[in-house]
């Protein structure tokens, strides 16, 4: 579990940036950001503000920073928060570090998502707008960065705290009732307590249907290409992806595995695949393996794309295979 006395620092820039941005936070974050910094920060207690001068990084460099500061509890972690941005390489920013570090005992570089969570515990965020947070940085698309500022907006939160309310409210009320169940007081009646209960149930599917699970925005869509040997599903996986993935042979039964790649579209990316041509009926035993972890694989993705070669006359295999799908 994170401390939340101490002063925690870390790069929240880049790290193949030259401008970089040190961010600290805690009860010594002023304190260690006034040493080697010139000119100096008074000492009363710093105001959110814009400091301009040269930061010493050890005894024998020093480099132009500008220095932010942000009182707590107007800050994002709600603690006193310092950035320091300058203008560097990966070795100097190291021994920067080091050197805020090194200036009080309980200084320590921040774990993964600390300064979030710093958040979320000193009451700045609830846990849906802290969830949204790493789905921004996470988001790969414009509809998973749109969904992510959504959640971020507290929206969610909002809600779940009105019925969270609500759902108190008719407790105490019933246990109320149960407490002086011997005499002639009703704080809440049934078909009252009922009606209160239906309706928060009624909201909460409400939310719950006009929902998008983070998992469902993260984890990349799946579209597999089928049909039958030779019908130029590795044709079209190649076309598609603008790389040769697949051996591309007149030959059946070229592709056994499952291949995969990354499909960019306009808008949004998803896991394009191609798997062993299926067949309506086979004898062969890596053929039926093949065929058993292509067809798994089909029905477990989102788009089946289907081909079929349009030169042959009988289309009785194809709607075979299509069916096994």
């Amino acid at each position: 579990m994170y401390d939340l006395n101490d002063t925690i620092v870390a790069v929240s820039s880049p790290t193949s940036d030259k401008r970089v941005i040190v961010r600290v936070t805690g009860p010594e974050t002023f304190a260690i950001c006034r040493v080697g910094l010139a000119p100096q920060i008074p000492d009363g207690g710093a105001s959110p503000a814009l400091h301009s001068g040269t930061l010493a990084v050890d005894d024998d460099l020093e480099i132009d920073a500008k220095l932010y500061l942000f009182n707590a509890p107007n800050s994002y972690t709600g603690d006193d928060v310092a950035e320091i941005h300058i203008y560097t390489n990966r070795a100097v920013t190291e021994a920067l570090l080091g050197n805020l570090m090194s200036r009080q005992a309980k200084v320590r570089m921040a774990g993964p998502g600390e300064f979030t969570a710093r958040a979320y515990m000193n009451g700045k965020l609830d846990l849906a707008q802290a969830e949204a947070v790493n789905e921004i940085i996470a988001s790969s698309n414009e509809y998973q960065l749109a969904a992510a500022e959504k959640l971020l907006e507290g929206r969610l939160g909002e809600a779940a705290t009105k019925l969270c309310d609500d759902l108190v409210e008719c407790l105490s009320l019933l246990e109320a009732g149960m407490d002086f169940s011997g005499e002639d007081i009703e704080f809440i009646s049934r078909p009252d307590a009922i009606a209160r209960l239906g309706a928060i149930k009624s909201r909460l599917e409400e939310l719950l249907a006009g929902s998008i699970s983070c998992e469902s925005l993260v984890d990349l869509p799946a579209v597999g290409i089928a049909g039958a040997p030779n019908a130029g599903k590795s044709s079209l996986l190649n076309k598609l992806l603008g790389k040769k993935r697949s051996i591309v042979s007149s030959q059946h039964k070229t592709t056994r595995d499952v291949l995969t790649g990354l499909w960019t579209l306009p808008h949004c990316q998803c896991v394009l695949f191609d798997c062993a041509g299926l067949l309506a009926d086979t004898d062969n035993i890596l053929d039926e393996l093949a065929q058993g972890a292509a067809i798994e694989a089909l029905r477990n993705s989102d788009v089946v794309i289907f081909c079929a070669d349009l030169s042959k006359a009988d289309w009785d295999e194809d709607i075979a295979i299509r069916e096994l799908i």
